[in-house]
């Protein structure tokens, strides 16, 4: 490939501006052998790093080397920052839209053996290293966000559009047709009936059942045909199959596809049971016990529990803490030992020990220490657990800090009482129900059983409810196999085993089959391709979105509404953030702007009672350093496989039509019929007081620089001496006058501003400003964490403020740091006031790029930063004459 033109960038810093002077092919002139040449003179007061965005071409293995050095000694503790190990340094940092991306800092201050060194002129140079790259070639720069792109990095010349091999048409393409989604919550042997498929609207009666395929997650699942040979799907024949759900935090049923295919299906292979007679052997069953009431991430960072989500039962504490707990069991043989295993999460970094009794009888004892998950499995002795109630008691001894995930039993059931179905195993260490996620430090006390070994073993079930009667063979819960030549004398089904293998049995009457949650047509992709503004909607708000499609299309966009369910479909059928950033990654070419519509929360399954429904899930995950999991929206948009958003993505997050319809009406007036005046000359910053370490105030100052006249900057700044209701009155009366936007500097929670709550999102009803809507930029923590799942937090109640409010706000669904806060705020602020972007989207995508995704404090930025509006917002910067 030719290698993009050599650019020589001098830069020099005064007074926080920035002066680029440009010259091509400098390196060739100078005989310096580098693809980009960047020289640099810091300030002489400058102390903090500066970097640079760097764009690579494909195929690059970039590297720096220092072509010319200046520095000066200074005495140590000349300057308060912490000095670098080198004046500069390149990294790799991800990709947007598929353009490859480097930072390089400079840094003005080393430090030596014998104090600190300043830089005083510093000239790198970088060479691409590009590798050949077969293939399809670059696609001409047709691409409105790559063409910003070009104004942020120092080489806009490298900036190009990838090839894309991957389409809406190909995901359409790629769905079977017929096909009926199976959604199931219960584990067990599972009829699709003929009257199923028909409601649906299936075209059962056209298919060969033959042909009829069942998969999950693109595996293959067996089915078992219940019918008589021809080629017709008939009303009473059916399908059967064995349900086992996976667990997924975001739902509680999982979902298989049946579709026909042009060969036939997977089925269910038969094995003979064995001949002769065989010796009574013990049938391993398990019940777990698990409830959700706790939601960690409010309490610590800690780790998830035993199935990968973030709750737990209980909470432990002591000293001398007793907690109890029924276990109601089903008959089991006394005579038989039963293992007990308790799961566990310490949330504060001290020791722990919890001892466990079961009915009075003392079985084990959990002991580890931090803030890890811990698995305890103990041997409870044979006669101590009996059908129906047994108590759990857990006793803590010491100061401690504790949870209660789950709680299981295996035990020797009883066969011979009657049921409509028993799922067993031959070993008692074999779990009878999906296996856990592993994790964390475990003690498993083992009971020492010596057994004369038993080549064949004998099973006996009594079942209730009408026959056939069946058996399977579950040691693959996705192939079973049907056991065959069992026997059936009355209501008893018999068969014998090799007791060579550990294996996992399901023997079933009729009663005992079940019937899918749901069988339903998957929901329809609208078919649009090539949409650069994507809408995925909950269908409940659909009705509301037609003034805003209308207004993108007068732009110039074409537009692409989803319904989320279509979207979960063209995945596994599934509600989970996965499917939807697979559908946003999936497409070709990519968006430059996605909305979500539909609040959600971190509760989706609705653990508790006072959670709020999720309409689109928040894409929740491990990325705050303080809190752990928050909301992080982020990685809906960041879909080239790193942190940096590829797209400018934003979320209604309303819960009723009439939400939907009153921010959508907002949306659109703001940008078709703004009030007249000069109220979008104001931009408003207020500020926290001084809390010993951040001076927010002073930081807002600095920021206030980038608005100039005739524009106007108002301040309310919050000092200790000031009466609360004084600041409060002084926001409301800043606010309702309006602003083309107003920044927040400082401390608060999800519902106010400030530990003193001089502003409370209750404080939103009083607003008037009409239309007169600011765009809000929260340079604080957890304002904008609509992942609550309880409560709605300011900026929600901002946006879904009817006449007034504001027009978008931008903030963070976890805590930041000062130092990340200055750098979002001083780059939005630039775009939108220095260098006149209008879109707020892509303000806040610029924003993000100036963070460093690589360092922990940087990255929970970019990651929980969340725009709650429209991406495409145009910010009203028009002045009236």
């Amino acid at each position: 490939m030719r290698s993009p033109s050599r650019l020589w960038m001098s830069v020099w810093l005064a007074f926080g501006v920035t002066l680029l002077s440009l010259r091509p092919d400098a390196a060739a002139a100078t005989g310096e052998a580098a693809d980009l040449i960047i020289a640099w003179r810091p300030a002489p007061a400058a102390s903090a790093a500066d970097f640079k965005l760097i764009a690579l071409p494909p195929g690059s293995r970039p590297s720096l080397e220092i072509l010319a050095l200046e520095q000066r000694d200074e005495a140590p503790g000349s300057r308060a920052v912490p000095a670098a190990p080198a004046p500069a340094e390149l990294h790799l940092i991800g990709a947007v839209r598929g353009v490859a991306l480097a930072r390089l800092t400079l840094y003005p201050v080393q430090r030596t053996s014998a104090g600190l060194r300043f830089t005083t002129y510093l000239r790198v140079g970088i060479r691409y290293n590009v590798d050949d790259q077969p293939g399809t070639p670059a696609a001409p720069l047709a691409d409105p966000l790559l063409e910003h792109l070009r104004t942020l990095v120092v080489n806009p010349d490298v900036v190009q559009s990838p090839a894309s091999s991957l389409s809406l048409s190909d995901l359409a393409a790629s769905t079977p047709s017929p096909t009926a989604l199976i959604e199931v919550d219960t584990p067990g042997l599972t009829a699709i009936t003929h009257a199923a498929l028909a409601a649906a609207g299936f075209p059962v009666d056209a298919v060969d059942p033959a042909r009829l395929r069942l998969e999950r997650a693109g595996a293959d699942v067996a089915l078992e045909w219940d019918g008589d040979p021809d080629a017709q799907f008939e009303p009473g024949e059916r399908l059967l199959f064995y349900a086992a759900p996976r667990f997924n935090r975001y739902t509680a049923r999982d979902v298989y596809r049946l579709s026909e295919g042009a060969a036939p299906g997977l089925r269910l292979a038969a094995r003979a049971a064995v001949p002769g007679p065989g010796s009574p052997a013990p049938a391993w069953a398990e019940t777990v016990w698990e409830q959700n009431t706790l939601y960690t991430p409010g309490s610590c960072r800690c780790p998830p529990g035993r199935d990968g989500d973030r709750w737990m039962w209980d909470y432990l504490s002591g000293p001398g803490g007793v907690r109890q707990y029924t276990l109601t069991l089903p008959p089991l043989d006394p005579a038989q030992p039963a293992t007990l295993t308790l799961w566990f999460l310490g949330f504060t970094k001290t020791a722990h020990r919890a001892e466990a009794a079961v009915n009075g009888v003392p079985v084990g004892a959990a002991e580890w220490t931090g803030q890890q998950v811990y698995t305890l499995t103990a041997p409870v002795a044979a006669g101590v657990l009996a059908a129906g109630a047994n108590t759990l008691t857990l006793t803590v001894p010491g100061v401690d800090g504790l949870w209660l995930d789950a709680v299981s039993l295996r035990y020797s059931a009883d066969l011979t009482a009657p049921a409509p179905a028993w799922r067993f195993a031959t070993r008692s260490e074999l779990q009878t129900g999906p296996a856990p996620a592993p994790g964390g430090p475990e003690r498993l006390f083992l009971p020492l059983v010596t057994r004369s070994f038993t080549p064949v073993v004998a099973y006996a079930a009594r079942l209730s409810g009408p026959g056939p009667f069946r058996a399977y063979d579950l040691t693959d819960p996705d192939r079973p196999l049907r056991v065959t030549d069992v026997t059936v004398a009355g209501d008893t089904l018999g068969f014998n085993a090799l007791n060579d293998l550990a294996r996992r049995y399901l023997v079933v009457s009729e009663a005992g089959i079940g019937a899918p949650a749901a069988v339903r047509a998957p929901h329809a992709l609208s078919g649009a391709a090539g949409a650069d503004y994507l809408i995925i909607t909950h269908p409940d708000f659909l009705p509301a979105l037609g003034p805003l499609t209308a207004l993108r299309q007068a732009q110039g966009f074409t537009v692409a509404v989803e319904d989320v369910r279509a979207v979960y479909d063209a995945a596994d059928g599934r509600p989970t953030p996965d499917a939807i950033r697979a559908f946003i990654a999936g497409r070709a070419p990519l968006p430059q702007y996605v909305l979500l519509v539909g609040d959600g929360a971190y509760d989706p399954r609705r653990y508790r009672a006072d959670s709020q429904p999720t309409f689109l899930p928040p894409f929740l995950d491990d990325v705050d350093p303080w809190l752990g999991e928050a909301a992080a929206d982020n990685r809906y948009a960041a879909v080239d496989g790193d942190r940096l958003p590829d797209v400018a993505l934003g979320r209604l997050p309303v819960n009723t039509l009439a939400e939907a319809q009153a921010v959508v009406a907002k949306l659109v007036q703001y940008e078709t019929a703004p009030p007249a005046g000069d109220w979008n000359r104001r931009v408003v910053f207020v500020a926290d007081d001084f809390d010993g370490v951040n001076d927010f105030a002073g930081q807002a100052d600095g920021w206030a620089a980038a608005v100039m006249a005739p524009r106007v900057v108002e301040r309310v700044y919050h000092a200790p001496a000031t009466p609360i209701t004084d600041t409060r009155q002084a926001i409301t009366d800043q606010w309702n006058q309006g602003a083309s936007a107003l920044v927040y500097n400082g401390h608060s929670t999800p519902r106010q501003w400030g530990a003193e709550r001089f502003f409370h999102r209750d404080d939103a009803g009083a607003l008037s400003n009409a239309g007169r809507l600011p765009i809000v930029l929260q340079m604080t923590c957890l304002t904008g964490a609509f992942q609550d799942a309880a409560l709605s937090t300011l900026d929600e109640s901002l946006l879904r403020q009817p006449g007034g409010g504001a027009v978008g706000v931008w903030g963070a669904s976890g805590f930041g740091v000062a130092t990340g806060h200055d750098q979002l705020a001083a780059e939005f602020l630039r775009q939108v006031y220095v260098l006149g972007q209008p879109r707020a989207g892509l303000a806040a995508l610029s924003a993000k790029l100036q963070l460093n995704p690589l360092q922990a404090d940087d990255a929970a930025l970019i990651e929980t930063f969340a725009w709650l509006g429209d991406p495409a917002t145009v910010i009203h910067l028009a002045l009236d004459p």
